[in-house]
């Protein structure tokens, strides 16, 4: 046997063992998987879930409504109508500066949106919005505040102006300062616009914002048509008045007072300050012989006084008085200045008699041939007695007899107002006729 036969013989004996180790493994493969159908299986150990026991649930889950997951169903979110948290919020209000007792609208968020506000203020006289904490209505201009509400879906802004404004006037008030030194105790009395008055006054303002500026000016006076007229505005010496200090009023004359709020509102306050006591005279007119109509006149208005007349003008008052009247009376300026006037009314003496043939009658139908008619005639300086003869002019009576047959009317006179008269029929009849 040669070296090639041995080398053949040795590969055909490797490849028997091969065989045989795949059918011996095969084999032993089956055995196994039979012996495993024969050996009962060990039961598997049930597990029952732990379900958790239920919690709480947080605050912002409140309201939650929860979908359960199934196989068959898909849960799906109904869309979010946003505009429905405007309702009732209007796009602007007007808001008197000062006004606390007003309230911005409010919109609260849920588990649905959540809520953000922005605000923003511009002054009267600026011209653009400048973002700020919060509204505050204590300056006059306008808030703009931006409401946002948003959800997953998206988000809606709403824009609410607030105009701050100031309506109101500034205030002047004038105030009398006294001081009581007997008691050590001062007093202060209101001086009302167009007031006068005889003490100093002191002046001062306030506004519900701020005041800016105030002025004021000393009245000058011009005759004009038979009148003593306010001269024109322009004419007028305007002095502008410092805030920072007490500005009060003490010479005789009238005051314009004029104060401007932030806002432009303007107020005017007039008070005439008169410390001198009023100019008068005094006359006595006789009504009849036993009234006097006593007439005071004033260089400038006067107060009301207890039973006397005042004119339209308010400078002359009158009162009816009787005879041999004497009294003291008090008359006082519109400032409340006082004089003192004595008041003194004499008695008309007048004596008239008819007389004939040297006796008083009382007859007033007369006839010559009775006797010589006069006329008996005395009074005190000042009182004239005269005549009209069957209504014709009248003359001076001068104790000359009545001889002529007609109508007589005597008048009393003083200071050209009639005191008193009579009337005479005078005739020259007989018996016979």
């Amino acid at each position: 046997m040669n070296a090639d036969d041995k080398k053949s013989l040795w590969i055909v004996a490797i490849i028997l063992v091969i065989l045989i180790g795949i059918l011996i493994s095969t084999r032993g493969c089956s055995r196994q998987e039979l012996r495993d159908d024969l050996i009962e299986p060990t039961p598997t150990p049930i597990v029952t879930p732990t379900v958790p026991e239920p919690t709480e649930p947080q605050e912002e889950e409140k309201g939650k409504i929860v979908h359960l997951s199934t196989e068959e169903s898909t849960p799906t979110e109904e869309p979010i109508d946003l505009e429905t948290y405007f309702t009732n919020i209007f796009s602007s209000y007007q808001v008197e500066v000062g006004d606390t007792t007003f309230e911005l609208p409010k919109i609260t968020g849920d588990t649905k949106v959540t809520v953000t506000t922005e605000y923003y203020f511009k002054g009267m006289y600026e011209s653009q919005y400048t973002q700020v904490s919060g509204f505050h209505p204590y300056m006059v201009g306008t808030y703009k505040i931006l409401y946002t509400v948003s959800s997953q879906a998206g988000s809606l802004t709403k824009e609410v102006l607030v105009s701050i404004h100031d309506t109101q006037s500034p205030t002047i008030e004038g105030m009398i300062e006294e001081y009581h030194a007997e008691t050590e105790t001062t007093t202060y009395q209101p001086v009302t616009s167009h007031a006068r008055v005889n003490q100093n006054v002191t002046i001062t303002f306030s506004d519900n914002d701020a005041i800016v500026y105030a002025e004021y000016y000393k009245a000058k006076y011009e005759w004009i048509n038979g009148k003593d007229t306010l001269e024109q505005e322009g004419m007028q010496e305007i002095i502008e008045i410092d805030l920072q200090k007490d500005f009060v009023l003490y010479e005789d004359g009238e005051y314009h007072v004029r104060a401007y709020d932030f806002s432009g509102n303007v107020t005017e306050y007039i008070v005439t300050i008169d410390k001198e006591n009023p100019i008068v005279s005094i006359t006595y007119t006789r009504i009849d012989k036993n009234q006097v109509e006593v007439t005071i006149t004033s260089h400038e208005e006067l107060q009301e006084l207890e039973g006397w007349t005042k004119n339209d003008d308010g400078k002359v008052l009158t009162k009816i008085y009787g005879n041999d009247i004497e009294e003291t009376i008090y008359v006082s300026d519109l400032a409340g200045n006082q004089i003192s006037l004595d008041i003194k009314t004499d008695h008309l003496t007048v004596q008239l008699e008819v007389q004939q043939d040297g006796q008083t009658t009382q007859s007033r139908n007369l006839n010559t041939n009775d006797g010589e008619i006069t006329i008996q005639f005395q009074a005190q300086e000042g009182v004239t007695l005269v005549y009209s003869f069957d209504s014709g002019p009248t003359k001076s009576y001068e104790n000359e007899p009545l001889d002529k047959v007609g109508h007589y009317t005597f008048y009393v006179m003083y200071e050209e107002k009639v005191m008193e008269s009579i009337e005479l029929d005078i005739s020259n009849m007989t018996a016979e006729d």
